[in-house]
């Protein structure tokens, strides 16, 4: 059990090193190595308290590895984000994510997770201008 557990921590680091340590990262590492280390003490005899640490690891690695949706962002975040009001214009949307993409772009300092963000935040704030169909 022990190299698992030099494995797992050396691909926090590496992740952390690299600034790419998000928390869904680190929940699919957590949920992986506690599954491990869960089926290793059940196959060692001792699967009262084997199963119930391969549940939870398996829990955190489903939360992990579960994609947010655009639904996640509520439009008032969206909003904040892209500094638009949340009844602004489709126009007035593009022109503000357009401004914050650029701003935030990798090439300039940003990360590619805040522009991801901001995809999101566009797509919620357009999908709620667009009519309900019954």
């Amino acid at each position: 059990m022990g190299p698992l557990v030099v494995v797992l921590l050396g691909a926090i680091a590496v992740f952390w090193y690299l600034g790419l340590l998000t928390p869904e990262r680190l929940r699919i590492i957590g949920g992986i190595g506690l599954a491990l280390i869960g089926l290793f003490v059940t196959l060692r005899g001792a699967p009262l308290a084997g199963v119930p640490v391969a549940g939870l690891g398996s829990y955190f690695l489903w939360r992990g590895l579960k994609r947010r949706s655009p639904a996640g962002m509520t439009v008032e975040r969206a909003a904040a984000l892209l500094h638009v009001s949340p009844t602004a214009s489709e126009s007035e949307i593009r022109k503000a994510y357009r401004l914050a993409v650029a701003a935030a772009h990798p090439d300039r300092g940003g990360s590619h997770e805040k522009t991801s963000e901001l995809n999101e935040a566009r797509t919620v704030l357009l999908a709620a201008k667009q009519p309900k169909i019954p």
